[in-house]
């Protein structure tokens, strides 16, 4: 006994342990799906258009199942059958019991209550009661479309991806639907409707025996090939008398041989709905495929079917052709009857059989009510359905060419799956059907003697829809309520400050609440009047959001109470800011979207070099002079020589010029970066560097000096400087700049800037006194050691970039070479050496004659004592109005005028390996090789002393290698396109370079030289107009193929991958 309870025990724990994880895992599985439904959840099913037509939902490729049902749901006769059908006829109750779970022991117990269940009786009358529920759906439930899912797992059609024809389908349906409705009281209710007949008819002509065959039809096939319309295609079919002769013969019982007979086919019985399939699609023996007929074909809104009935005429009475539409009468010699003749009883006979054939005529006339339409090719296509609803509009007859449009009410609807549309002119509609890729498929006419029918819903099927419409209506209640509204944050000023351009949050702020966004100001105000007992009569509201830099205050809403919430674009969740209006924390607050701050970052270099960075919030329609007076106070750099610029993703600069546009027209967003740098000039060689020099005096004593110099400062007016400082002279002064390591290097007096030479930021210089001359003085005469003093007139741009024209004497030895002239005068009067001209004014003409860089010394150049200069810019408008008097024998003109583009490759070092760049620059043809070799070292960087340049010769490929002299660059040969390599003199790669060069491998000679080409290309700009337009460019010989095309495609605006 023990043993069989522990066991029992056993198996009750394990049977509880497995109820618990099988019911956690079951509110694990609910719980994601809630949250799957929810987050893809985009609202209940939109409620009826104002048509109050409903379409249903395309399953993958149901469109031809959706055109079938609509025209089946619009059918009252069918519909009317269907809802027909009593409830006990298709559902049967089921007690059942939901199952709970013991709490204490986990185990299922039987639940208290117990309900009933309705079920089909029999599966095949699922059918029935998904037409029912889609039906009842489209005709009364308030929803704008509906799927047909239930209807198909009924009829087990699974291939809803792979489109079939809708004439089979309407065979294979209602031959379901028809099996379905046996044993209930509507099992007929198909047959009356659609079911029809023929009757084919062979007559032998030699014993006049009759062979009658009938067929039953739910549709007529009619052929369109050939055919204009649908009269003549029903008269092929039922009025045209087929002849069986020859091999054709017909084997008649009778006479027991094959002997030539006559056939007719007839319609016998026509049904309530008769529904007309058009033979569209044939297949064409010739290609061996099918094809669409696309012709035109033409049918009527009306039909008279009289005509190729079956006439049945009593025995007693001749035959009579069924297309003869003349009436037996006393006149008509045919009809077999004679006045006279006439009795009493035969007269009531015939009244009777005209009564009779009244009925029978009114039986034949059929209107048009729905339109299948196919839209595509025998591969694939789409379908849709035109039809006319029942009671929406008036009745339309007569043929579509000959009859217009005169209906006033919208009686035709467009189906096209969930979509519903009226069709205005439907004659117009109906006509464009006739022919072509979207053309008419399947018709389907109504009896016009039909009864009108009042609906009656079953009792479950109206219990359900209501059942439906509540709970949507309801749906959409709760998410109406939900999508409207927003939860309000109220934040209060004095729980904020000013600070970096915009409102910061001091304190831990803010009372929520939610309110409908359809709701007045005046509810919002006494909502937050209600909750948190405020008075917000002194108070304004402010739509306020959270930016990069801050909060910020947008539009006002508290001035109209009887305006709407969402009036303000407000939706989900808003801020709303309150405060007096004007101040927070004493600072004048602006609102609005042009005050709203960008959120940008600075950053500049302090007065110890060290680099800052500045966040702050600025306004967006501040100016771009406003910002940089604005930056200047905060990096002490003057206006005058401040530069902002944007940093790019990319690492690019751009420079941020001074003007009077906003900085958000000028494109800067938020969390951009900006430099401030201090720049005196435009050229970057302006940027000032620090040095650091140490004399030594013939006593030994050490005086530091610590002084900031530009990096274009020349060289020889740094040594005057240390000279006037120092009290040494510069022919018995030297320079020595000290390394890391310790390791001397003594600067050559020569014509080039402090960079040049170079010196950098922080160097350490050592000023040493020689007694002797340096070995670099030439000897001297007694007549060029004599000092003269010169007057100098600056007419170029002084220190503030404005026309300056002031007077300066200088004192100076005759020995001094031209070359150092123009370096000690750019020096004075901040104009470059390369765009420095100066003139001499000759004492008694009041001519000007131009001075030229070269070795020779001033004396040589015929400068003497109390000589007066004129120093400008070469392009200065007030040397050229001088220019009219100069000499033509001393102005630069001809071929020295003349700039050339020469390609410069140099070898940069990158840590240990080693790549080639390629610099291409013009220069002009008189520029000396001494500024040619000071420019090629500030362009690649490489150090004026160490640099190396070599000219490469176009065909046979050889390096001559360029000295630094007096002449200028056209002396030495240089022309338009040459090719330079620039590197360091003890660079070891570049003397392994130097064998390697090709001629092939070189882009100079007729590579480098341009060419011009003339290309003629068709315009058709102007839409059908051509028109030939030819364009003259030039081009270098070494251009590829792809910039070319780049370039032939940039001129005549042609795409380059079509172009050829």
């Amino acid at each position: 006994m023990n043993a069989t309870s522990t066991n029992a025990t056993t198996k009750t724990d394990a049977t509880r342990v497995i109820v618990e994880s099988t019911g956690v895992c079951l509110l694990l599985s609910v719980a994601l799906l809630w949250v799957i439904k929810m987050a893809y959840y985009d609202g209940p099913p939109l409620p009826r258009s104002s048509n109050r037509l409903a379409g249903i939902d395309n399953q993958g490729a149901t469109c031809y199942l959706n055109a079938l049902l609509q025209t089946l749901a619009n059918t009252p006769e069918l519909r009317d059958a269907l809802f027909q059908i009593p409830e006990e006829e298709l559902w049967t109750t089921e007690k059942w019991e939901n199952e709970g779970t013991d709490t204490d022991t986990g185990l299922k117990e039987p639940s208290q209550r117990r309900s009933d269940k309705l079920v089909p009786k029999t599966k095949k009358l699922e059918i029935p009661i998904e037409f029912q529920k889609l039906f009842g759906r489209l005709r009364y439930a308030d929803q704008r479309s509906f799927s047909s899912k239930g209807l198909t797992d009924s009829l087990d059609w699974h291939e809803v991806y792979r489109q079939h024809d809708v004439q089979e389908l309407y065979r294979s349906l209602l031959g379901t639907l028809e099996d379905s409705l046996e044993g209930t009281s509507q099992q007929e209710a198909i047959s009356e409707l659609y079911h029809g007949s023929v009757i084919n008819k062979i007559t032998c002509k030699k014993c006049d025996n009759v062979n009658e065959r009938e067929e039953e039809f739910l549709d007529l096939t009619l052929p369109t090939t050939e055919m204009k319309d649908v009269g003549a295609s029903l008269e092929s079919m039922y009025l045209r008398e087929e002849k069986l002769i020859r091999d054709d013969r017909y084997m008649c019982n009778r006479c027991e041989k094959l002997v030539d007979a006559k056939k007719v086919t007839k319609v016998r019985r026509l049904p309530k709905i008769l529904a007309l399939s058009l033979l569209r699609f044939e297949y064409d023996y010739t290609w061996q495929q099918r094809h669409k007929d696309r012709q035109k074909y033409e049918f009527p809104l009306e039909l008279d079917m009289g005509a190729y009935r079956e006439e049945e005429m009593p025995p007693d009475e001749p035959s009579r052709n069924p297309c003869n539409s003349e009436q037996p009468s006393d006149e008509n010699p045919k009809s077999g009857y004679k006045k006279d003749n006439v009795t009493k009883s035969e007269k009531k006979k015939q009244m009777k059989k005209n009564r009779t054939k009244q009925v029978r005529d009114e039986d034949a006339l059929y209107d048009l009510f729905s339109v299948v339409i196919h839209s595509g090719s025998t591969r694939g296509g789409h379908y849709h359905a035109y039809i006319k609803v029942a009671g929406v509009g008036s009745s339309e007859n007569g043929d579509i060419e000959n009859r217009k449009s005169s209906s006033a009410q919208k009686s035709w609807f467009d189906f096209n799956d969930s979509s519903v549309h009226p069709i205005d002119d439907h004659m117009k509609a109906m006509r464009s059907k006739f022919e072509g890729r979207e053309s008419a498929y399947m018709l389907f006419y109504r009896r016009r003697n039909l009864p009108r029918i009042d609906e009656r819903l079953s009792t479950w099927l109206e219990r359900d829809l209501k059942k439906e419409n509540t709970s949507l209506q309801n749906e959409r209640k709760i998410y109406d309520r939900k999508v409207n509204e927003v939860e309000i944050m109220l934040l209060e000023s004095t729980n904020y400050k000013w600070w970096n351009g915009a409102l910061q949050c001091t304190h831990d702020a803010g009372k929520s609440f939610r309110l409908d966004r359809r709701e007045t100001i005046r509810t919002l105000k006494r909502t937050i009047e209600r909750k948190y007992e405020y008075q917000l009569n002194s108070y304004c509201l402010n739509i306020a959001s959270e930016l990069p830099t801050g909060l910020h205050l947008f539009e006002c809403i508290s001035g109209d109470d009887r305006a709407v919430i969402e009036d303000f674009s407000i939706s989900g969740n808003v801020k709303l800011f309150m405060w007096d209006g004007e101040q927070v924390d004493g600072n004048v607050i602006r609102t609005g979207t042009d005050a709203q701050p960008i959120w940008l970052r600075i950053r500049y270099h302090g007065h110890n070099r060290d680099p800052l960075e500045v966040d702050r919030g600025f306004p967006r329609d501040m100016t771009i002079w406003d910002m940089y007076d604005m930056v200047s106070e905060w990096t002490c750099i003057d206006v005058d020589h401040l530069q902002l610029q944007r940093v790019r993703r990319t690492g690019q600069y751009t420079i941020l010029k001074k003007g009077g546009g906003s900085i958000y027209g000028e494109g800067l967003r938020d969390n951009e970066q900006l430099e401030a740098v201090w720049k005196r000039e435009k050229d970057k060689a302006q940027r000032p560097i620090l040095l650091h020099i140490t004399c030594l005096d013939p006593a030994g004593d050490h005086e530091p000096i610590a002084e900031r110099f530009t990096q274009d400062h020349p060289l020889l007016r740094l040594f005057k400087w240390v000279s006037e400082k120092k009290g040494i002279s510069t022919d018995q002064l030297q320079l020595q700049r000290v390394g890391k390591t310790g390791e001397r290097t003594t600067l050559e007096k020569r014509c080039c800037s402090i960079y040049e030479a170079g010196l950098r930021d922080r160097d350490q210089l050592e000023a040493v006194w020689e007694r002797e001359e340096l070995h670099s003085t030439p000897v001297r005469t007694e007549d060029e050691a004599q000092t003269i003093q010169l007057h100098i007139t600056n007419l170029g741009p002084g220190e503030g970039q404005e026309p300056d024209s002031k007077e300066i004497d200088l004192w100076i030895t005759e020995d001094i070479l031209l070359l150092e002239l123009f370096s000690v005068v750019s020096g004075l009067t901040y104009i470059r050496s390369d765009q420095l001209q100066l003139q001499k004014v000759e004492g008694r003409t009041g001519q000007l004659i131009t001075l030229k860089e070269g070795g020779r010394s001033i004396y040589e150049a015929g400068l003497r004592d109390n000589d007066q200069l004129l120093a400008g810019l070469r392009d200065n408008d007030q040397l050229e109005a001088q220019k009219e008097k100069v000499d033509s024998t001393s102005a630069t003109t001809g071929i020295e005028a003349q700039t050339i583009q020469l390609h410069i490759k140099y070898d940069q070092l990158g840590g240990h390996i080693p790549y080639l760049q390629t610099i291409t620059e013009r220069f002009t043809n008189d520029m000396l090789l001494l500024e040619l070799f000071c420019a090629v070292s500030e362009l690649t960087g490489i150090h004026s002393d160490q640099l190396h340049l070599q000219r490469v010769e176009g065909i046979p490929g050889q390096l001559i290698t360029l000295e630094k002299e007096g002449r200028s660059i056209y002396e030495v040969g240089l022309r338009d396109n040459d090719q330079l390599i620039a590197g360091l003199r003890d660079n070891d790669r570049l003397g392994a370079q130097r064998e390697k060069v090709d001629s092939a491998s070189v882009r100079t000679g007729h590579e480098a030289q341009s060419i011009q080409l003339h290309i003629t290309y068709l315009d058709q700009a102007g839409g059908q107009k051509l028109d030939y337009k030819e364009i003259t460019e030039r081009f270098t010989g070494n251009m590829p193929m792809s910039d070319l095309f780049r370039a032939v495609s940039g001129l005549t605006g042609l795409r380059s991958d079509q172009l050829y």
